[in-house]
This record gives structure tokens, C-alpha cells and sequence, in this order.
């Protein structure tokens, strides 16, 4: 990623968060999902990486991530940089999914349409 090979990046990174929540591993997944979200900020794919750090939230939600509290903030900077309404409305449509249909989404080519949960009436 830090020599602009962005599709390399991003299908590295998509192997990542697949095989770490396949193991379990929620540190290797959040960092993962974090880089991955950066990809997507970074190449202009704002609501993308919204959806994709909605993971991250969720992750903190269920507990402390070993040296992740540390290094958050480094995590964190490129993606929030983002933020705005297209950034708001990947993550409000994220924090509406589990933890499973992210990792989903976020393991699929840009492609695909971002999964969405009908609004409750």
C-alpha cells in the first residue's frame, strides 16, 4: 500500500481478515479490517471504509484487543481523516450489521454491493 499498489493491498488485506476470523484471532482481524478500511479511504471509496471501520467498533465493543489500545490512534488518523456524510452513512449502515456480514463484505471485491438490513418499522 505504501507504494501506491492499492488492488495488491487490498487483496492481501481481504485474505487477512478472512483467515483471522477464521482462526479467531480478534487482533490480527481488527488490524487488518483497520488497513483495509485506509485502502478504501484512500483510493476514494469513502462509505466503504465507513462500513469497514464500523468492524473495528464493533471489535472494541466485545473487549480490549491486546497492543491494538496502543496503537489505535496510528490506525485510526488516515481513515478519520474521511470522515464526513459518505464515511457516516458506511458506518451507520455497518454498526446495523454483525461482525459476520462485515468481514463478509469486506473479504468480496468492491464489486459487490454493501450488505444492508431493511430499516425496522
Amino acid at each position: 500500500m505504501e507504494r501506491g499498489r492499492h488492488g495488491d493491498a487490498e487483496r492481501y488485506l481481504r485474505e487477512a481478515v478472512a483467515i483471522s476470523h477464521r482462526s479467531g484471532s480478534r487482533m490480527h482481524r481488527v488490524y487488518a479490517i483497520a488497513i483495509l478500511a485506509r485502502t478504501a479511504a484512500e483510493t476514494g471509496d469513502i462509505e466503504r471504509a465507513g462500513l469497514l471501520w464500523a468492524a473495528v467498533e464493533l471489535e472494541e465493543q466485545a473487549g480490549p484487543i491486546g497492543q491494538w489500545e496502543g496503537e489505535k490512534d496510528a490506525y485510526a488518523a488516515p481513515v478519520l481523516a474521511h470522515a464526513g456524510a459518505e464515511f457516516d452513512r458506511g458506518l451507520g449502515r455497518g454498526l446495523t450489521l454483525t461482525l459476520d456480514e462485515i468481514v463478509a463484505a469486506a473479504t468480496t471485491t468492491r464489486k459487490r454491493s454493501l450488505p444492508t438490513h431493511p430499516p425496522s418499522s
